[in-house]
Order: C-alpha cells, then sequence, then structure tokens
C-alpha cells in the first residue's frame, strides 16, 4: 500500500508500559476505502437471485478492524417450466440488507495479516437474508478480506517491522530529545557505563534480550500501535 504523506513526523507517541508508535487510523483506512470502491455493484446474478454490494466501508475498533456495508437483494421463485413456452417466475422482490464482518490482526513473519473473526448480518426478510448471508459472507473472505489483507502487508514497499524500525527510531529520538536526551547524551552514558566489566556484562545481556524482542501492534480507534515487545505476547489487542 503506498502512503505518500507516510512520515515519521505524523506519528504519535504514546507509553502503555513501553514506549508505542501510532499510525493514525486515517492514514490507513483512507486508501484501503478507496480500494474497496471496486467491489460494489453486482456480486450475484442469476434466475432467481440478484445481489449487490453497496459502499463496503473499512474502519478501525479496539482490538482489530471493521468492514461494514449495505446489500440490496432481489428475488423470485420459479413457478413452472412450461414447454415452449419457458419458465415462469414469481415477480422480483427487492430486499435490503446490511453486514458487519469483523476482522482480526497479528503479525506473522514481520508483517501484518488479517483474517475474519465474527460476520453480523440483517435484512427484513429472514428467508433471503439466510440466502444472502450464505453467498456474500465467502465473497467477503475470498475478494474483500483478501484485498485488505494484501494492502496491509506492506506499506511503501516495507513490512510492519521495516515501517517500525526506518520511522520508530526517529520519532522516539524525537521524543527523547523533547526531554533533553539527545544521541550524544545517550552515547556519552553507554560510553561511561561499558567501561566497568560489570555494567558492561549487564548492557550485554540487555542487547540479547532486545535481539529476542519483534514488533507487536494494538489497534484503537484512532491508531495502529507498534512496540517492541517479546515473541511470547506478539498478537494484536485492544487492551
Amino acid at each position: 500500500m503506498k502512503i505518500p504523506e507516510l512520515n515519521w513526523q505524523n506519528f504519535q507517541i504514546a507509553s502503555n508500559g513501553h514506549p508505542e508508535l501510532g499510525i493514525p487510523a486515517e492514514y490507513l483506512t483512507a486508501p484501503i476505502n478507496r480500494e474497496l470502491d471496486r467491489y460494489q455493484g453486482l456480486i450475484r446474478d442469476t434466475d432467481t437471485e440478484k445481489i449487490e454490494l453497496d459502499t463496503p466501508i473499512f474502519t478501525f475498533r479496539d482490538g482489530g478492524f471493521t468492514l461494514t456495508g449495505n446489500v440490496r437483494i432481489q428475488a423470485r421463485k420459479l413457478l413452472a417450466n412450461v414447454p415452449l413456452i419457458g419458465d415462469t417466475y414469481t415477480p422480483w422482490m427487492p430486499l435490503t440488507g446490511t453486514f458487519s464482518e469483523q476482522l482480526t490482526a497479528d503479525i506473522i513473519a514481520g508483517r501484518l495479516t488479517v483474517t475474519h473473526s465474527q460476520f453480523d448480518f440483517a435484512t427484513s426478510n429472514d428467508l433471503y437474508g439466510q440466502l444472502a448471508s450464505d453467498f456474500i459472507l465467502p465473497y467477503l473472505k475470498q475478494e474483500v478480506v483478501t484485498s485488505i489483507d494484501r494492502m496491509l502487508s506492506s506499506f511503501n514497499g516495507m513490512t510492519i517491522e521495516e515501517l517500525f524500525v526506518k520511522y520508530g527510531r526517529d520519532k522516539l529520538q524525537e521524543n527523547l530529545d523533547s526531554k533533553g536526551l539527545t544521541r550524544q547524551r545517550v552515547g556519552l552514558i553507554f560510553n561511561i557505563l561499558s567501561k566497568h566489566d560489570r555494567v558492561s556484562n549487564t548492557l550485554q545481556k540487555i542487547n540479547q534480550q532486545l535481539s529476542s524482542m519483534r514488533i507487536g501492534a494494538r489497534v484503537t480507534p484512532d491508531h495502529l500501535w507498534l512496540s517492541a515487545i517479546s515473541t511470547s505476547t506478539r498478537k494484536i489487542t485492544g487492551i
């Protein structure tokens, strides 16, 4: 996914037990929703059912994402098949429905992945509503959610881990600079400490711990938050 305005100055910093880099939701929802426009239109067209997808929208929520949209349905039944005359049907019955699909996310092999979690569908006719639901959910999984997953797998050619390294360093350093802790001071402190064997061993252990850390993430309605966390707790949560 290409985000021309993506830069570290527009990110946010939060502290949730450890520093976190926050990507504003609109940076991701805007290009994804532009892409979802191409999925609008007729997605099922048979002699007895016509299902049209309308206004699919991708949003952030606590703990993951949500895909919502409207569905227009036309349905009719076959009354008789008469030789030479052809099939006879009931009149078309127009129906409308709405759906909400919850998506969960995780970081796998350094990339953000999105999968289906929960699906809710409501319409004015239970009979045809179930038919529409049975068709819409597989379509959303195979087409729309797959597209969202593909877009979130890369940010300006970078995985989520590469993005954190590229932009996170400068943003986190800016946060330290605002507290008077400059790169030079950090370097000086580490140089002094490294002259003592006991402290040097401690720093080595810290570096070893850091090397086993990976990028974790959590989602809130306004941001995708990234941080360096233990590999045992990498799944996105809304906490």
